[in-house]
Formats: C-alpha cells, structure tokens, sequence
C-alpha cells in the first residue's frame, strides 16, 4: 500500500505507481523495500520512512525511488514511466514499442508437453456385442481476454521494467531467485552459480580494523596514524555526536551485534572516527541500519545519498541537535559509520570522498557490491 492510503487521501494510479515501484524491488533485490516486522512497523515506515534499494543502481535505481516518493504528485505517470523505460526506442506510441522490444528480448518458455495418462484396462468385447465407447474428450474452452487500454499499459510498464532488469542486470534476478526460493541459478542460466552470486569473498575475511584500512583517502586525514579500538559490547560503540547516543548501543544490541572496531584519526577541526560493526547475517546488518534510520527520523534527521556509493545514506545530524555528519551503509553482514565534525547544509566533501573510498576497499576485500 502507498503512504496516502494510511492518509485517508484519495486513492488514484499514483498508488499503482508506488506498488510498481516495490515490485521491482522485490524482483531485483530479494527484498522487500520496507524490511519485515509487525504489520505496525511495516505501516509506519511506508508512511514515514524511506525504502531500501540497496542493490538497485543506476537510472533504474533513480526510477523506482521516484515512482516510491512519499507524496503522490512526486511520481511519474505510467506512460512517463513506460517512456523513460524505453530510453530511446520510444516512439509516438509506447506502447507498441513495449510490445516490439519485448518481443524482440524476451520469449515465453516453451510449453511443457504432460505424458498420457496410463491407458484403463478395458473388458474385451464378445462376439455379436459392441466395443466400448472411449470416455467422452474435455477439450479447454478458449478463455476470453478482456483488457482495457490502461491495464495494459500498466502491464507493459511492469513486464518491460522486469525485462530490464533482467537484460541489463541478470545477476539481480539469479541473487533474487537464490535469496527467495534456495535455488542454484545454474538450473536456469547456465551460468556457475559463483558467477551468477557476484563476486567470491574470500574464505578467511580479515580483521575488522584491518578492513578499513585508511578508507581510501590517502594522506586527506593528516600524518599522524590512526588509533584503533576493537570493542564485543554494543555500549562501548563511538556514538557522542548522535542526537541520543543511546540510540546505537540499542540497535546494534537488537540484532545479534558480535563486535566491532572504530579508527580514529586525530584532526585540528576534531577527529574523523570510522566505525565497522559485524553481525550474523546481512539481514541483521540492515534491520540494525533500519532501527537507527527510523530513530533518527523521529528526530528531523532524514537520510540523503551519497554519489556512488550503493546504499549509502549521509545524514546531517545538526537538525536533530547531533553534531557533525554522517554516513551509514551496509556491506554484507557488516555496518559502516563514518563520522565527520563538519557542519554545513551541505554534504561534506571529504565525507563523500571517505565513503567512496571505503566503499571501494570494502567491496575489494570482502566482495560487497559497489
């Protein structure tokens, strides 16, 4: 459901719109764009908060956060939408141009052809006596197909948005159909099923201070070396400049945290801290992320992107009597904050250098996607 319909607002093809939006998510992740919990919960952030499309990148990624914007008048039309899918091959009519470069990518997989079913024994027929008559053949009715215009459309929209992600991204749907049904991609794409799942990590991760490295940015954080701070109690998580700082021991305790390691560089301006922190599984990795965006949230802080880095969220923590900025993303099972005491309106330079940055090393080490 669209956030308007707990809005007592008029339902209108917006609300398709938002619905599309979470399909494609769904499909090209694995995930649902508004993570699991009570029916509360759920409700809550669709209204409130903002999807996750992590994993989703691109123009596609820039599509579906628009067709899921929390106001109605902030999505595109279907037929923009089916355009804007179409890129260049659109012409004065959509939809017959959906139709052409469907049929041109896409087949329907060939029809499974069911064995007879074993022949019933039959008594043997007497002299002057007639032979049985065969059982009467039930032949399937042709079903009639009644569809209008504007279904079709929005059909269109949503088969030719699956056919992109699959063309462009098939390693999305084989992740997907692995993370949903426990299948190996291989019975259907032919590809080894290391491929398919992105890239190997490594059978003996390293430590988790010896994954940040120096996050990439070279000399930016002064001569003097970092310090560093293993720690296995949530409590003891760098988290003063937070609007309430307990807020990070509370959802780092709430999903399995295991350890972590901050790395301090000391700096003129006030020190550069990056925090990593492990967890079980990346489904924990994100509901912890998830539990201290919404907390946040409740404080006026919303998240902003970060350029190039896949799910990565800044925040500008003054608007909610925090200090400094921040940016939080995931990495497989593992959580990532960099803080920096910058305070601006603006996102800060060598915070979004930061985050690239270990972003890449990251990815490189462990095999996260970029």
């Amino acid at each position: 459901m669209a956030p308007q319909q707990f809005r007592q607002q008029p339902v209108t093809a917006a609300v398709d719109i938002f619905v599309w939006g979470s399909l494609v998510t769904y499909a090209g992740t694995g995930r649902r764009p508004f993570g699991q919990g009570t029916v509360v919960e759920i409700v809550n952030r669709i209204r409130d908060g903002r999807p996750d499309l992590e994993g989703l990148e691109g123009g596609l990624r820039e599509l579906v956060e628009r067709c899921m914007a929390t106001e109605p008048e902030e999505r595109p039309s279907a037929k923009a939408l089916l355009l804007e899918l179409l890129g260049d091959r659109a012409d004065p009519d959509p939809q017959a141009s959906a139709t052409q470069l469907l049929q041109q990518r896409w087949a329907p997989p060939a029809a499974v052809i069911q064995p007879p079913p074993p022949a019933t024994p039959q008594p043997a027929a007497t002299v002057g006596q007639p032979s049985p008559a065969p059982p009467p053949v039930n032949r399937p009715r042709p079903r009639r197909r009644r569809a209008g215009r504007r279904l079709a459309l929005l059909g269109l929209v949503v088969v030719a948005a699956v056919a992109a992600v699959v063309v462009t991204r098939p390693e999305l749907l084989d992740r997907a159909l692995v993370g949903q049904a426990g299948q190996d991609p291989t019975a259907t794409s032919g590809r080894p099923a290391e491929a398919a799942a992105g890239p190997t990590r490594p059978a003996d991760p390293p430590p988790l201070c010896d994954l940040l490295g120096d996050l990439g940015a070279g000399g930016e954080l002064g001569p003097r070396p970092p310090t560093d701070r293993g720690f296995e109690a949530a409590g003891d998580a760098a988290a003063g400049w937070l609007p309430e700082p307990a807020a990070l021991a509370r959802a780092l305790a709430g999903y399995g945290f295991q350890s972590g390691c901050a790395r301090t560089w000391a700096r003129t301006d006030g020190p550069v801290v990056a925090s990593l922190f492990q967890f079980p599984s990346r489904t924990d990795a994100l509901a912890m992320r998830g539990q201290l965006r919404d907390d946040l949230g409740a404080r006026g802080v919303r998240p902003g992107r970060v350029p190039q880095v896949t799910g990565g969220e800044l925040y500008l923590l003054a608007a909610g009597g925090g200090r400094g900025q921040l940016v939080m993303f995931v990495c497989n099972e593992r959580v990532l904050q960099v803080h920096v005491p910058a305070v601006a309106a603006a996102p800060d330079p060598l915070l979004v250098r930061l985050a690239q940055g270990s972003n890449r090393r990251l990815s490189e080490r462990t095999g996260c996607p970029l």
